[in-house]
């Protein structure tokens, strides 16, 4: 098992802790990098700088957003900000790092004028038992918001006395992204225009919460953002333009909110002089076609081995960083250890030997020096994972303390 273990950590690079979201590298470049070794230590010098290699990532510049639509009778008409009324009040409704993608857009809009911000109440974390330690979650929206010193909201409901304030505002749109709250009639009909919705999807596809993440869950190879004018249903009103994109591979539910907060700038960009002169023509979904968002809370992370390895890593892809998937070990007897694994990869199913093919689900082996977990059709590699109240650690130094691992059968 010691040579096992000193093989294993020899084919790896010293791991980046998953944890540290200042980081950019992800876990498809610790698998690159892995890769990269094995091959620098198996191949002559002059063999590397001839031959490229095969597992390199992609790049993120090459990939382009296809197929925009934009509700609008003539599609050339120009969009210069002239033709933009001189100032419009916004109302900002959002919460998470997407939202605040689209609020910088906002604010960098010549006519809008931020008259408000609302987001959600801010939530401490860490233990709930415990006083020590627990900190207010990240909120970029409430960020921004205290650095632009600018009218910030942060109801607990959604009632009369809310909609008071956001009225005393004087909104003449209510731009809202990620919100996470349904909005009353007597809001949505509050503003001129009305309130615009930037939603992560090809609408009627996936309405609802998370629908990114749903997309990654479902496999699906493309998505986009749809920009719609809100009414009283759950992600039914008509659109106003709509961008879809490829989704890449290995992409996870941070990368590819992050792409596509971006691609609804552009979209936003694009249509906002439009919006508030009148020249868009909103056009009503295909309720015919609708489909609805599966909700996701930290149980949906407990992996079934008995799944394909390919329906367990696009729910690796989907829950990351939150709430991540996690398996149950039984480091002794009758006592479950809950793992989280924080970087997976799917393993060359035919590099599996007989007797691996075989094996139950759920069961740990060492394959060709990758820490590997058998699935219904194959296996998927462990490369780093977090045992309950630990730190992120890599593979190896987890056999180092834990030997029985290999061979046992996670649940």
């Amino acid at each position: 098992m010691n040579q096992k273990i000193r093989d294993i950590k020899k084919k790896h690079p010293q791991h980046v802790p998953v944890e540290q979201e200042s980081s950019t590298e992800t876990h498809i470049d610790v698998h690159n990098t892995i890769q990269k070794k094995r091959m620098n230590d198996t191949v002559t010098d002059t063999a590397r700088s001839d031959t490229p290699s095969d597992n390199t990532t992609e790049n993120p510049t090459t990939t382009t957003s296809q197929n925009t639509v934009v509700s609008d009778a003539d599609a050339n008409t120009p969009t210069q900000e002239e033709h933009a009324p001189k100032e419009v009040s916004v109302v900002f409704m959002g919460t998470g790092s997407f939202a605040a993608t689209i609020l910088q857009g906002v604010y960098k809009r010549p006519y809008a004028r931020v008259a408000g911000i609302v987001t959600q109440p801010d939530k401490k974390i860490g233990r709930k038992k415990s006083s020590i330690n627990r900190t207010l979650a990240p909120n970029p929206v409430r960020d921004i918001a205290q650095e632009k010193d600018a009218t910030l909201f942060q109801p607990a409901k959604m009632d009369a006395d809310a909609i008071a304030q956001i009225r005393a505002m004087r909104p003449d749109v209510i731009v809202v992204a990620s919100y996470g709250k349904i909005l009353p009639k007597e809001l949505l009909e509050m503003p001129e225009f009305g309130a615009i919705n930037i939603h992560t999807s090809l609408l009627p596809q996936l309405r609802g919460a998370s629908p990114a993440q749903n997309a990654l869950l479902l496999g699906l190879k493309e998505t986009g953002v749809t920009i719609m004018q809100m009414d009283e249903g759950l992600d039914t009103g008509d659109i106003l333009a709509q961008k879809s994109t490829p989704i890449k591979e290995h992409e996870k539910a941070d990368e590819l909110l992050d792409r596509l907060s971006h691609i609804a700038l552009e979209l936003m960009a694009e249509i906002s002089p439009r919006l508030f002169t009148g020249d868009i023509t909103p056009q009503p979904q295909d309720h015919s076609q609708a489909t609805l968002c599966q909700l996701i809370d930290r149980e949906d992370g407990h992996i079934q081995w008995t799944q394909t390895t390919q329906e367990i890593y696009n729910r690796y892809r989907a829950l990351y960083p939150w709430p991540g998937i996690f398996s149950l070990w039984e480091a002794q007897e009758n006592q479950m250890m809950r793992l989280k694994l924080r970087s997976v990869y799917p393993y060359d199913n035919t590099l599996l030997t007989d007797a691996e093919k075989e094996l139950q689900p759920g069961t740990v082996f060492v394959g060709h020096d990758q820490l590997c977990v058998k699935t219904f059709d194959g296996a998927l590699i462990i490369e780093a994972l977090q045992p309950e109240c630990k730190a992120v650690m890599p593979i190896y130094d987890f056999l180092n303390g834990h030997k029985s691992f290999e061979g046992s059968v996670l649940r």
